[in-house]
């Protein structure tokens, strides 16, 4: 028999193997269970407990109805454990009785909120879904006032609790700039305190900071109208201030819009309480000064990044630098995800990357900035590096990286003990030979670093001799593998509870496991197109509400493909060529690539990005991840259109990217490449060798072959010049493939016989 699972925040519920409990004969008898459950430390007296019930009946009658309740109570629940026991003439909840109770659950969550530890958002999170409502809602005992002061005691409580976690989940997502998150827990705070004006503060910040100016002032004015209805008074000087400073506000991070619908729902993370643990616990291991690698694993969709990414939002806030990077198959860079990680470091931009800089030999970090050559714009007093010999050259390179690794997580010039140093790489299945070759050196370098590799992707199959899987078996205790797997009905149900509230949500639940398949990525795109085609709509307490209709509205199933393409049909037309543009381009982009690209006005391109953004088709991409020591919430005022237009955005999910890519007809994918690239080649002519691999890309794509060779060839000697053999061999045959199209349609002589020699070129360096 499963776990008794009994619910006190909100509507009270008592369920087994799934299925309510319904044999209690009365409210009271529900109270009883109420009160004891809670309070299951505590031993009570038949006295105490017949007159909290039955103050007003005579005291043999209000024993003779607690005997019954009693007997109804342990008939009713029918567990294996009497949940009773008797000790020394008082009654208590027996030890050995088997159960699962929200209240403490919670309880346990708000002991987490320390500002001394990690905030560990992922776990507050869980908090705010366990507060499905007031303690014991719709719970009235009137002939008991005794229990009616402990019932408001208790909702006092237990409310302070929740509005405590939401501030800090507020705080949190606002200083991080994740807004369409914190909006909806700043919602949830309003619903819970509608008269608290630092409520309405956070939801106009977080309005004002994402660009809807407009609803920001709204939010003023319904304040100020609820303040003067309810008791008469004007808002503070604090909050008629931030509406002065919004109202004010010459340039807001996008083009502001009327709308007053608020940004979409949010889809908890549920489902992987298990797997957090574990990287809990990795996370202590590191701490103490232990290399780990972590694998997550699972199919596409199945949420591994995002878990990471819940993770290590709780880890940041301790002393740990986390560096992100991915792998990707269409655009090859060298030794990928290295580059990436580098920049990651150089742009996180603390103390403690800067003494590692200050410290670093210049020959050391002239060899680095073969992999990132920005590096140089910071440090324009580096000597050239030497060229790398053929066949062994790359060990110099290898262990320049390992090295400078090894001095971000011992910085000289400080006392202080190694600090953590985290490596986030998504996609790592895509990554190849030498990448791995690099990895590894840098794992067997700073085995004895406090080192965590943390690597999302589908499972590892490699061969014995694999450099990774020798790894692997040489340190069996170090690596671990997380296999993720599809949700469970009831966690599915559980994302249903969250959106809905105490709502009748069965028909969404079901809904969602109908066409989800249990894949966290098709779930969201599933609530995202509800929202989009208006079938899910805000309701009240910062809750969500299900059309009549909705399921109607959509196929009895659907693929994933199908599902994106009935939300970009949703999108006004500027915004869906747009899209479109950016999973045509499927890197990280400005705000100028798709004004070039798309040949548009930068006022269309800002607005086009604000409803791509609410309807998460894209995210603000960012290089690094803010940690402790550097993160500032920012202010009103700090974010200008200038500065947005320098900000880089990704599609949201590399699945997302490829189901909107397919939609586009072959031929127009060829002719958006060329516009891509024509827009990379206009930005960056005067220096086209910084985004050769990118210029190689869009043109081969587009089929001008012409253009195509020439950053072939470019991205060849790139990853020639860092001993790269497999990026090199690779576009080195890319370049042939192309110079042959062009040898066999090309009739003028002279280019005919340029192109025969590059191409004789190219064979030779190949075959060598």
């Amino acid at each position: 028999m499963s776990r008794l699972q009994i619910r006190c925040l909100g509507d009270f519920e008592v369920r087994q193997d799934g299925r309510p409990v319904v044999g209690f004969e009365s409210l009271k008898v529900r109270a009883l269970l109420a009160y004891m459950v809670c309070q299951r430390e505590r031993a009570f007296t038949r006295e105490h407990l017949a007159s909290l019930l039955w103050p007003e009946r005579r005291e043999e009658v209000a024993r003779r109805n607690l005997r019954q309740a009693l007997y109804n109570l342990r008939t009713a629940l029918g567990t294996s454990s009497p949940p009773l026991e008797t000790v020394q003439g008082q009654l208590r909840i027996a030890p050995d009785f088997d159960f699962w109770l929200d209240v403490k659950a919670f309880e346990n969550a708000l002991r987490r909120i320390d500002p001394t530890q990690t905030l560990d958002t992922h776990r507050l999170a869980g908090a705010v879904r366990l507060y499905r409502g007031e303690f014991l809602s719709g719970f009235p005992l009137r002939d008991s006032s005794a229990f009616e002061d402990w019932l408001l005691t208790e909702r006092e409580r237990l409310r302070e609790g929740v509005v405590t976690v939401l501030r800090t989940l507020i705080e949190s997502y606002l200083a991080r700039g994740e807004l369409r998150v914190g909006l909806q827990y700043a919602r949830r705070l309003v619903a819970l305190d509608p008269l608290s004006e630092e409520a309405h503060r956070y939801l106009m910040r977080l309005f004002a900071y994402s660009g809807r100016r407009s609803r920001a002032l709204a939010q003023y004015q319904e304040l100020e109208s609820l303040l003067e209805r309810e008791l008469g008074v004007e808002p503070l000087a604090e909050t008629r201030r931030l509406y002065e400073a919004i109202l004010t506000e010459k340039s807001p991070l996008v083009v502001a819009r009327d709308d007053s619908e608020p940004i979409g729902p949010v889809v908890p993370l549920v489902g992987r309480t298990q797997s957090y643990g574990q990287l809990t616990a990795t996370w202590r291991q590191v701490q103490r000064g232990r290399s780990r690698v972590t694998l997550i694993e699972g199919e596409p969709g199945v949420g591994k990044s995002r878990l990471a990414r819940a993770f290590l939002d709780a880890a940041s806030h301790q002393a740990g630098l986390v560096l992100t990077g991915q792998c990707q198959d269409r655009i090859r860079l060298p030794y990928e995800p290295f580059p990436a990680l580098l920049r990651s470091a150089l742009a996180e931009g603390s103390e403690r990357v800067e003494r590692a800089l200050a410290a670093a030999p210049p020959a050391l970090l002239a060899d680095v900035a073969l992999l990132v050559p920005e590096l140089r714009e910071q440090k324009p007093e580096l000597p050239a590096a030497e060229p790398l010999a053929p066949g062994g050259g790359a060990r110099r390179l290898f262990d320049a990286v390992t090295s400078f690794f090894g001095l971000l997580v011992s910085p000289p010039g400080t006392a202080t003990p190694p600090a953590p140093l985290i490596l986030y790489v998504d996609d790592l299945h895509l990554a190849r030979l030498e990448t791995f070759e690099l990895l590894c050196r840098v794992l067997e370098g700073l085995s004895e670093a406090p080192l965590w590799l943390i690597a999302t992707g589908e499972p590892l199959e490699l061969d014995d001799d694999h450099p990774f899987a020798v790894y692997a078996a040489a340190h069996e205790g170090r690596v671990e593998r997380l296999e993720l797997g599809r949700l469970s009905s009831a966690e599915v149900e559980e994302i249903a509870t969250w959106l809905v509230g105490s709502a009748p949500h069965e028909a969404l639940a079901q809904l969602l496991e109908r066409l989800g398949e249990g894949l966290p990525l098709q779930i969201t795109e599933l609530i995202n197109y509800l929202w989009d085609d208006g079938a899910l709509v805000a309701g009240e307490e910062g809750r969500w509400r299900l059309h009549r209709g909705a399921p109607a509205r959509l196929p009895a199933t659907t693929t994933f493909d199908a599902l994106m393409g009935l939300r970009l049909r949703r999108l006004p037309s500027s915004a869906r060529r747009l899209t479109v543009l950016a999973a045509v381009i499927g890197h990280p982009f400005r705000p100028k690539l798709l004004e070039r690209a798309a040949d548009e006005h930068m006022t269309v391109v800002e607005v086009g990005l604000e409803i791509m953004l609410e309807r998460w088709f894209v995210r603000r991409f960012v290089d690094h991840w803010t940690t402790g020591d550097t993160a500032e919430r920012p202010t009103l005022g700090d974010v200008s259109a200038a500065e947005a237009q320098r900000a880089s955005f990704i599609f949201a999910h590399a699945r997302a990217r490829d189901a909107v890519y397919r939609i586009l007809a072959e031929d127009r994918r060829r002719v958006v490449h060329g516009e891509v690239a024509s827009a990379l080649a206009d930005i960056y002519h005067d220096d086209e060798g910084r985004v050769c691999e990118l210029l190689a890309y869009h043109f081969s794509m587009a089929r001008e072959w012409a253009q195509a060779v020439v950053h072939l060839e470019r991205a060849a000697d790139r990853a020639h010049a860092v001993q790269a053999r497999q990026t090199a061999a690779y576009y080195d045959r890319q370049c042939i493939d192309a110079l042959d199209r062009l040898i066999a349609s090309t009739e003028d002589p002279e280019e005919l016989a340029r192109f025969k020699e590059q191409r004789r070129r190219l064979a030779r360096r190949q075959a060598a």
